[in-house]
């Protein structure tokens, strides 16, 4: 025998607008959720923010470095050319007068690097020169200015006729003749007895020659007395004297 259940004879819901309905006391569908979309990643853009931030920090970098560079370049000194002894206008500059003095470096800095002082030294100052003071090409001279009433003349010594220690310029000496001693003949009208010691000024003295060891100064004098030393020729020899005789304007 057949049983049929109240479940099974139940029919089933209608179709309504072509849509199957669920069957009654079944749940209803919920809302259709359309699918997340699809994000891309964005790595190119991050790789353009690396770099910028790699390029940014290198301009970071660069820019400390150029900064440090010009605060140096500011800071940065220079050894010159400076008077260490004042010096009258007309005389010549010696080493002894010279002192190396640091300033700031700047590119329109006109003063004498202390590495090329040898081109200061020998030079005649054109304009009195204060201690301290930078020195500029516009105070040198090659002109020598000899004084009025004074000769500058040159007198060439042999070996054991002078001094062996270091000479510069303002030094007191004197000369005597040495012809006596030798039996040399002077110049025609110069007679070595009666001839006292010559005072001079030094102006300047070479290096003794390698091979003779003569040695070359230049000294500065009244005329009267440079005339008598003249006339001495080579049959001189000099001495060193402690006092400075003809200085007195250094």
């Amino acid at each position: 025998m057949t049983m049929h259940t109240q479940r099974d004879s139940v029919p089933a819901p209608p179709d309504v607008d072509g849509l199957r309905q669920p069957p009654q006391g079944a749940p209803l569908p919920g809302p259709t959720v359309p699918p997340a979309p699809v994000v891309q990643a964005a790595a190119p853009a991050r790789r353009s923010s690396r770099k910028l931030l790699v390029v940014s920090a290198l301009i970071v970098l660069m820019g400390g470095l150029l900064g440090l560079v010009a605060g140096r370049a500011l800071t940065a000194k220079s050894l010159v050319v400076g008077m260490a002894h004042p010096v009258d206008a007309g005389r010549m500059i010696t080493e002894n007068d010279l002192v190396g003095v640091a300033v700031q470096s700047s590119p329109g800095l006109t003063a004498i690097a202390w590495a090329d002082r040898g081109q200061v030294i020998g030079k005649t100052a054109t304009t009195a020169l204060a201690v301290g003071q930078i020195v500029v090409r516009g105070n040198l001279s090659d002109l020598v200015q000899i004084p009025s009433g004074q000769v500058m003349i040159g007198v060439q010594l042999k070996p054991g006729a002078y001094p062996q220690v270091r000479l510069s310029y303002g030094q007191a000496v004197q000369f005597v003749s040495t012809a006596a001693q030798v039996g040399a003949p002077l110049t025609p009208g110069i007679k070595a007895t009666g001839i006292g010691p010559i005072s001079a000024l030094l102006i300047n003295a070479s290096t003794p020659k390698p091979d003779t060891q003569e040695l070359f100064v230049t000294v500065q004098l009244p005329v009267d007395q440079g005339q008598l030393l003249a006339g001495l020729a080579d049959h001189v020899a000099m001495i060193l004297v402690a006092a400075p005789a003809l200085a007195e304007g250094r």
